[in-house]
């Protein structure tokens, strides 16, 4: 008869792996638990936030940039976007208004007859409507020829009829909204995503030195898109910001070759 044990030493090994794995299990799951759970409760707390501001005024515009030149174009791209509108309004809380605000250089007929008006909304309590505001004034100039600035710089613009909004959707015509948007109103601005910074490019490293340069703090989000949803003053400032810096990039980080029509997109994605 073979009476021989293990080897107390074995024994010991295996017991201290089988304690540290129990360790190793309880501290992944008590940490997913508990960070799962603090999510959920965010997730739980911007809902019902939300539920509850669907019981108040909520007063909002899409604002978006058309250029006259270009007027038969992206008209055709602005019925699909009211459509969409008219669509969403059918979910919006019975308190809530939503409307278009468009800029452009000059009355358009166009406009008029989508039932878009050249007056401000009078009170929060007006139906939605699509507001015409015809007397912008183009963001550039012969040393910065960019015209898709004018798209942010609508939303720059502290025009008188702008200030009733509690927040604005900074967007451009070729989008739609989703019935979903009705009722949406999260916890703080939301923007879209972009795609601008690849990876094997050094886009980032050369916005971090010039962030550096300028004294700001560093980036903690990229790929921003140019989609953004939030308070109005909040966005107001947001790009005015971008326009600054629209300004400054323009002037000290592209050579007049970059800058030049002919060269087109040769520069993207790394610097384009």
């Amino acid at each position: 008869m073979d009476d021989r044990r293990p080897a107390a030493p074995r024994q010991l090994g295996v017991q201290l792996s089988l304690v540290i794995l129990v360790f190793i299990v309880q501290f992944l799951v008590l940490q997913y638990w508990f960070s799962s759970d603090q999510e959920l409760k965010s997730l739980r707390e911007e809902k019902l936030d939300n539920v509850m501001s669907t019981h108040e005024p909520f007063v909002r515009a899409a604002v978006m940039y058309l250029p006259p030149a270009q007027a038969d174009k992206f008209i055709t791209q602005l019925r699909w976007f009211r459509q969409s509108w008219l669509t969403m309004h059918e979910y919006e809380p019975e308190l809530w208004r939503t409307d278009i605000v468009v800029f452009t250089s000059t009355s358009l007929i166009e406009l008029k007859e989508l039932g878009c008006v050249e007056n401000p909304r009078s009170n929060v309590q007006e139906p939605n409507k699509c507001i015409v505001i015809a007397d912008y004034k183009k963001a550039s100039f012969p040393e910065f020829n960019y015209d898709f600035a004018d798209s942010i710089n609508v939303a720059a613009v502290n025009h008188p009829w702008v200030e009733i909004y509690d927040w604005v959707l900074r967007t451009d015509i070729d989008t739609f909204l989703t019935p979903a948007f009705a009722t949406w109103k999260p916890s703080t601005m939301a923007v879209g995503f972009g795609q601008y910074s690849f990876d094997g490019y050094d886009t980032n490293d050369r916005l971090a030195r010039i962030m550096k340069d300028l004294d700001m703090q560093p980036a903690e989000l990229d790929n921003i898109g140019s989609t953004w949803y939030g308070a109005r003053q909040l966005v107001q400032s947001c790009a005015n910001m971008t326009m600054e810096m629209m300004l400054y990039l323009n002037k000290n980080e592209f050579t007049q070759e970059e800058k030049n029509a002919e060269y087109g997109a040769k520069g993207w994605p790394r610097w384009h």
